[in-house]
């Protein structure tokens, strides 16, 4: 595979997943209008900045060497991939608490 072919996947790639992070921008915004407008308020800032900082990140990304590009998308998925391990830990954490919450509640 020639260097182009391998940058235009790359930007085919990065495009994709631009894409996909729009669409997990509007639908988590969209579940959390559903639950709460004070949370809605609370978290619409986080998850902008969030979402440019991701954008911000992919450009840089963009105009290294295609190695560079690759070592740091490797590493940016690393870091994405351990804040979605701490998100589900979380959510483990909090299911764990709902149920030993409606034990003791049904119990009194």
């Amino acid at each position: 595979m020639s260097s182009k072919e391998v940058k235009e996947k790359l930007k085919t790639t990065v495009k994709s997943v631009k894409e996909l992070m729009e669409v997990v921008v509007k639908a988590t915004h969209a579940e959390i209008t559903s639950k709460s407008p004070k949370l809605v308020h609370t978290l619409d800032s986080s998850i902008d900045k969030a979402s440019g900082a991701f954008t911000d990140a992919l450009r840089t990304i963009d105009k290294r060497t295609l190695k560079e590009q690759r070592t740091l998308l490797e590493a940016y998925k690393t870091f994405l991939n351990k804040q979605i391990e701490l998100l589900d830990r979380k959510l483990e954490d909090i299911s764990g608490s709902e149920s030993s919450s409606k034990a003791s509640q049904s119990e009194s």
